[in-house]
């Protein structure tokens, strides 16, 4: 009853959405996809002011480790984008769980799909940047394609000047196009952004360190190592290859 109550409820006021994140994490809590495709189902049939809110619980849905609970988050965006394919909220939470899943052609193809969309209403700044930036990440690694992801990486920081995530991809991009002064300015001004608890700023780390040692800054380059080495230990977040490259200078 309180699901079909929530199914015909109108209004995306502040208290209709903490309703629906409500139910919507009391089915996830209890594994009941089925019914969670069917409230995302209904709900993004009642009006299209209600896609962005469901498109971030589909997001929060297909990070889960439950194989089910992916299938019910991507089962539900496609259902979504059936109707409204050119929602850029929609397509940039596929794009996102398709780039999580590792599936990068895919991810590019919502990405871009989204930047692209005229649809109305246009996509907030905050939602361009998210796509920019992974877009930026997906054309630099996988497409091997430096130039294009530098213009993606600049049109984000046009937006957001002092976005941390961007300036680290856009670290990354300099990296791969071995113009290491470039990227060791982005790479240190990303961790003087980033937390001292964040797990973000053990990458940009590390990145950092293996730019200095291109840059035949060796002695700097150890130190920093040795202190990404601490805060992973503290918070594991480098991958095994990650880990034997880091112990070759350490």
């Amino acid at each position: 009853d309180g699901i079909r109550d929530l199914v015909r409820s109108r209004g995306l006021g502040d208290v209709y959405k903490r309703q629906l994140q409500r139910w919507a994490g009391l089915l996830i809590r209890d594994q009941q996809w089925s019914a969670l495709e069917t409230l995302f189902q209904q709900k993004g049939s009642d009006s299209s002011q209600q896609l962005p809110i469901l498109a971030d619980l589909c997001l929060q849905l297909g990070m889960e480790e439950s194989t089910k609970a992916r299938q019910a988050a991507r089962n539900g965006l496609l259902f979504l984008l059936e109707k409204y394919p050119n929602h850029p909220h929609l397509n940039v939470s596929l794009g996102r769980l398709e780039h999580y899943q590792q599936s990068y052609q895919a991810a590019e193809r919502r990405y871009r799909k989204a930047l692209h969309s005229t649809a109305e209403p246009a996509a907030e700044d905050s939602l361009r940047v998210i796509a920019m930036n992974n877009l930026a990440w997906i054309v630099a690694h996988e497409n091997k394609n430096t130039e294009e992801a530098l213009q993606w990486a600049n049109r984000g920081l046009n937006i957001q000047p002092e976005n941390s995530d961007l300036l680290d991809t856009r670290g990354e991009i300099y990296l791969l196009a071995e113009r290491y002064e470039k990227a060791k300015e982005d790479f240190e001004k990303a961790m003087t952004m980033y937390p001292p608890n964040s797990s973000k700023r053990i990458g940009t780390g590390f990145r950092l360190a293996k730019t200095l040692v291109q840059l035949g800054k060796n002695i700097e380059a150890v130190k920093l190592f040795v202190q990404v080495q601490k805060w992973n230990l503290q918070q594991p977040v480098l991958s095994s290859e990650q880990l034997i490259e880091l112990n070759k200078y350490i």
